[in-house]
């Protein structure tokens, strides 16, 4: 998919009304009114189905909607909307390398910090080191959290500010334009930066509840779409196994083709029940569980995304057949917000406190 194309979907995504007017709390749609629990879920709803049809769409999608919802909470959207349109902010929501280790786990759950905590969270949110970026083509600016007096604070930096290095496609995802960015100044110094479009002041109560509630929503936003992805290789799947012959009789006859698509299902089952149950207001989930959760379903996920490329057969590996890319999108969302494998060690220090 061209550049062009991209955006003519999400101009069609936004003509659906999926982006909540401003204040966020008067209007239903992505990210909005996270008090209450229908919302919630209706915010999930939206990233399966638009995942179900593409996944950058979805995920383009969710971090616009993010970024809405970050800079509504800090109070900054109509000041930075005014130089940089909402849908030209990037979005990252991590560091460098993972999630900060456990040393971010225990920062967010105010557990005792040593000072190779301190030292490890300035490192991880040092922008002069590169972080990856996924985001729409031509985009103007980048919405990411820094590392400043102690806290995690938010800054958005135009472009021009930025070092990007473009580099071949790691896995999926290629609508995206996907690369290696880092400041060309350092964020964190300094009372005034022009290099800064804006920067957040919180204090630590809030500093730390919107970095969890970031997580929060990209960890089931990576999951939402997961399933989607998968909803959309289980029509794949079934709709080949019912026209496809193999010794004269439909090939979802056969036990074999019959167990791969109850493994496809049974992913599915299982997911949709998992996200059932954060059907709640978003400052009632808990963090760790959501951390659990994803770390417990990515597998599977994978799994019956590949299940769907052995139904086709060899047919299935051909780019233009297209469960082929469905695994590629489903692992890059593994790697999405520091990456499943960091999740351990997150969770390793959420749970330092309650030691």
């Amino acid at each position: 998919m061209d550049a062009p194309t991209f955006h003519q979907l999400m101009a069609g995504v936004e003509g659906l009304g999926v982006f909540p007017e401003v204040p966020l709390d008067d209007s239903p749609g992505l990210w909005s009114d996270l008090g209450d629990a229908m919302s919630v879920q209706l915010s999930l709803g939206i990233l399966r189905a638009l995942a179900k049809g593409n996944a950058a769409v979805a995920l383009v999608a969710h971090r616009r909607a993010l970024v809405q919802w970050v800079l509504t909470v800090c109070g900054a959207a109509d000041e930075v909307t005014s130089m940089i349109p909402v849908d030209k902010v990037a979005f990252a929501s991590t560091g460098h390398h993972g999630l900060g280790r456990e040393s971010l786990g225990a920062w967010i759950a105010q557990g005792p910090l040593l000072p190779d905590d301190v030292s490890m969270l300035g490192d991880w949110l040092d922008r002069s080191h590169a972080s990856q970026v996924w985001a729409s083509p031509g985009w103007q600016g980048l919405l990411w959290p820094c590392w400043r007096d102690g806290l995690v604070q938010w800054c958005v930096q135009p472009r021009h500010a930025l070092l990007v290095q473009r580099g071949a496609h790691p896995l999926g995802l290629s609508e995206l334009e996907i690369g290696a960015v880092c400041s060309r100044t350092a964020v964190h110094d300094g009372e005034a930066d022009s290099s800064l479009v804006w920067r957040s002041s919180l204090d630590a109560e809030v500093s730390r509840q919107l970095l969890a509630n970031v997580l929060k929503m990209e960890f089931l936003a990576a999951m939402a779409m997961g399933l989607g992805v998968q909803d959309r290789g289980a029509a794949l799947a079934r709709e080949f196994a019912g026209i496809r012959r193999q010794g004269g009789t439909l090939i979802e006859r056969h036990p074999a083709v019959q167990q791969m698509l109850c493994d496809i299902a049974a992913s599915q089952h299982q997911l949709q029940n998992l996200l059932g149950a954060f059907g709640r207001p978003l400052h009632e989930l808990s963090l760790t569980d959501i951390a659990l959760t994803r770390k417990a379903s990515s597998d599977a996920l994978v799994h019956a995304c590949h299940q769907v490329i052995q139904v086709h057969g060899g047919l299935g590996y051909m780019r233009d057949a297209g469960p082929e890319k469905l695994v590629r999108d489903q692992h890059m969302l593994r790697w999405m917000a520091g990456g499943v494998a960091a999740l351990p060690l997150l969770l390793s220090g959420l749970q330092r406190s309650q030691a």
